[in-house]
């Protein structure tokens, strides 16, 4: 299946409102990374999502953050950007990739995430191929002050800077 869309161009994308799900992804690392289209997980936590919530953070059966229902997750903090790794559950998506080669040059780590750090993280952004990089403005129902990164990151890849 083949879908073409045209490429995000608003500089300024609705900030997300985002939380966590009930629903956990299956730990699978033969599957790991792909999309494919067994995703009724992803489907049950877009179907539990509260009112006023534009999309889900979803965690492992393990309770490691692994990514939005339909998009990757970075999140910032003092130290700089980071992102779960996705070798055991979750689907690298494009933009996904497209941000991490954009963010070369900045600080980001790929590493395990749990739920206690979100407290403490001053941004997150949200990417998909349809979306482009869309920051969060509350995340569990904390607003989040920032998103410096995000901005930085559209003006990277839009603008080749």
């Amino acid at each position: 299946i083949v879908s073409r869309h045209e490429w995000p161009q608003d500089a300024h994308p609705a900030a997300l409102r985002v939380a966590t799900s009930a629903v956990r992804l299956g730990v699978n690392p033969l599957l790991a990374g792909l999309k494919h289209l067994n995703r009724l997980e992803q489907v049950l936590a877009q179907l539990s999502r509260p009112p006023l919530v534009d999309e889900v953070l979803m965690l492992s059966s393990a309770g490691q953050v692994i990514s939005g229902s339909m998009s990757n997750v970075f999140f910032a903090d003092e130290a700089g950007l980071f992102t779960p790794p996705l070798h055991e559950c979750g689907v690298e998506g494009v933009m996904r990739r497209v941000v991490l080669e954009a963010a070369r040059d900045l600080p980001l780590t790929v590493r395990s995430v749990v739920p206690a750090e979100l407290g403490s993280v001053r941004e997150a952004f949200m990417t998909n191929i349809r979306w482009g990089v869309r920051p969060v403005a509350m995340l569990d129902g904390r607003a989040l002050p920032s998103d410096d990164y995000a901005q930085q990151l559209r003006r990277l890849i839009d603008g080749g800077d």
